[in-house]
C-alpha cells in the first residue's frame, strides 16, 4: 500500500514483509504519520533513499495533475455540433422584451439550455462556458474541447444572462457571483455556477440526470445502504468538493422515499436532484428563494411534521446544533460535510462547538450517531471514466464508547475490528477493487495513504 510503498518495492528498496510492517505503524498512528517517515523509523530505508522517492512522488502527481488538466479534443461520436437552438425556446416571449432591444434572451437561453440537454444526453458531467474558448466539457473525468468556434466576451456575457432573471441579474452584478439550478428542456437539471474573472464572464455548469441513480449504478458498496434502515439518528455523507456527494445523498434519499410511508424535507443550496414522492411525501427547499438559511429551514422543519431530514451542507454551528438536535429528538437526518474521511467528519463536527459544550455535544453524538460515508472519484483501470472509493463508520456500541471517551484517534482500530458491523476503510474498499482490476496500483497506494 501507499504510493511511496509501491515506488520502494518495485525498486527493491523494501520488501513487501517491510511494507506490510510500515502499513500497520501507519494504520496505529491514525494517519498522523508518513508511511516514508515510519520506514526511516524502523531503520528500513535512510533519510536520503526517501527524499529520492519523495521527489520521484511529486514528479508522478504533478504528471498525472497535468495529463488530467489537458483538455483533449471531444471525439466526434460523442458529441456532434451543439445545437444552435432547441425547437421550443423555453421563456416566454415578454421576458425578452423586459431585457431590452437588441438582444433575444429567450433565443439565447434556448441555445445555451440546447448546449447542456446535449452535453448531458451524452454522459458529460459538466459543460464550462467561458470568454475566449469553445464550450468545454468534463466527460468521464477529462476536460474536452468541443468542436464549436470560440465564444468572445460578449456572446459569453449575453448567452449566460439569458437564463438569470433581474434580481439573479443584480445578484451578479454587486456580489460578482451567481449559483442556481435551471430545468432542461429534454429533462434533468444543471446547476449553475456564473461569476466574473480576468477575461470576463464564465459558466460553469454541473449536468444532473432526472432519474436519481441507485447505489449500484453508482458502484457504491451494499452496505452504503444500511443507513436508510435507521429510524432515527444522524448520518454523514462527507469528500472534498466533486466526489459525489450530492449524488450519493439524492440515491439514499430514493431508496428512503421508495420504501417508507414517512414525511422527507430536504434544505439545499441549490436543489439539484429533484425527488418526487413515491411512498413517501417529499418536501424540497431552497436556500434564498425558500428560506434564509440552513439554520432557520431547520427551526421551520421541525414543525412541519418530518421523520426524515436532509440537510445539504452542515457548515457552520447553527446549522450542526440544529441537526444533531432533530437527530436525537426522534428524526433520520441525512447531512454533508467536506472532509476526507469518516474519522475526521466526527472531529469536524466536534469541532465546530464551542469548549463549554463539549461535553454535552459528545453524549449526544455519541448517542445518535449512526455512522459516515466518505469518499472520493478516482480514475477506473478497467473502462474510461471515475469510480468512489468508499470509507464506511457504521457506530457500533464500541465506536460510541470511543466519542463519549473523547478517544476518537482510536476509531481506526474500532473499524478494523467490527469489520462485520459493515465498517470498511479506504485501505480496504482500495484492495477490493485492486484485486477486481478497477483501479490501478497507483490509484490503490495513493487511497491507502488517505
Amino acid at each position: 500500500g501507499g504510493m511511496i510503498g509501491a515506488i520502494l518495492v518495485e525498486n527493491n528498496l523494501l520488501t513487501d514483509e517491510q511494507r506490510q510492517k510500515c502499513l500497520a505503524a501507519q494504520a496505529k498512528s491514525d494517519g498522523s504519520m508518513h508511511f516514508g517517515e515510519i520506514a526511516v523509523r524502523l531503520g528500513f530505508i535512510n533519510k536520503e533513499i526517501l527524499a529520492i522517492v519523495l521527489d520521484a512522488q511529486k514528479k508522478y502527481v504533478h504528471q498525472v495533475r497535468e495529463e488530467q488538466s489537458r483538455v483533449i479534443p471531444l471525439p466526434a461520436e460523442l458529441l456532434e455540433e451543439l445545437p444552435e437552438e432547441p425547437s421550443a425556446p423555453p421563456f416566454a416571449s415578454e421576458r425578452s422584451e423586459r431585457q431590452g432591444p437588441g438582444r433575444d434572451h429567450g433565443k439565447e437561453a434556448a441555445r445555451l439550455l440546447g448546449w447542456l440537454a446535449a452535453a448531458l444526453a451524452r454522459g458529460a458531467s459538466d459543460l464550462h462556458v467561458m470568454a475566449g474558448k469553445a464550450p468545454i466539457l468534463r466527460y468521464q473525468g477529462q476536460l474536452m474541447a468541443s468542436n464549436k468556434g470560440a465564444l468572445d466576451g460578449a456572446a459569453v456575457e449575453s448567452l449566460l444572462a439569458s437564463i438569470l432573471d433581474e434580481e439573479e441579474l443584480r445578484t451578479l452584478k454587486t456580489r460578482k457571483a451567481v449559483v442556481k439550478c435551471v430545468d432542461l428542456p429534454e429533462g434533468g437539471r444543471a446547476r449553475c455556477n456564473i461569476f466574473h474573472h480576468l477575461r470576463g464572464m464564465n459558466g460553469v455548469f454541473r449536468l444532473i440526470p432526472e432519474e436519481i441513480p441507485s447505489l449500484v449504478s453508482l458502484n457504491l458498496p451494499s452496505v452504503v445502504g444500511k443507513f436508510t434502515t435507521y429510524a432515527q439518528g444522524l448520518v454523514l455523507v462527507t469528500g472534498p468538493i466533486s466526489s459525489g456527494k450530492t449524488t450519493t445523498l439524492a440515491a439514499l434519499v430514493d431508496i428512503v422515499n421508495r420504501e417508507r410511508r414517512q414525511h422527507i424535507i430536504t434544505i439545499e443550496n441549490p436543489v439539484e436532484f429533484v425527488c418526487r414522492s413515491k411512498c413517501s411525501l417529499v418536501t424540497q427547499r431552497e436556500v434564498g428563494p425558500h428560506t434564509m438559511s440552513f439554520g432557520n429551514a431547520l427551526r421551520a422543519a421541525l414543525r412541519e411534521d418530518p421523520d426524515v431530514i436532509v440537510v445539504g451542507e452542515m457548515n457552520d454551528l447553527d446549522t450542526a446544533r440544529l441537526a444533531t438536535a432533530a437527530a436525537e429528538t426522534g428524526h433520520l437526518v441525512f447531512a454533508t460535510l467536506h472532509t476526507q474521511n469518516a474519522v475526521r467528519s466526527i472531529n469536524r463536527l466536534l469541532d465546530m462547538f464551542p469548549p463549554e459544550e463539549q461535553g454535552q455535544i459528545r453524549t449526544v453524538l455519541a448517542e445518535s450517531l449512526r455512522g459516515a460515508v466518505s469518499q472520493r472519484l478516482v480514475p477506473r483501470a478497467d473502462a474510461p471514466g471515475l469510480i468512489p472509493a468508499v470509507e464506511v463508520l457504521v457506530v457500533t456500541p464500541a465506536v460510541r464508547n470511543l466519542i463519549h471517551e473523547k478517544k476518537i484517534y482510536q476509531l481506526r482500530n474500532a473499524m478494523q475490528v467490527s469489520r462485520d458491523a459493515g465498517n470498511m476503510s479506504f485501505q480496504e474498499h482500495a484492495n477490493l477493487l485492486l484485486e477486481k482490476g478497477v483501479i490501478a496500483q497507483e490509484t490503490h497506494g495513493m487511497l491507502c495513504e488517505a
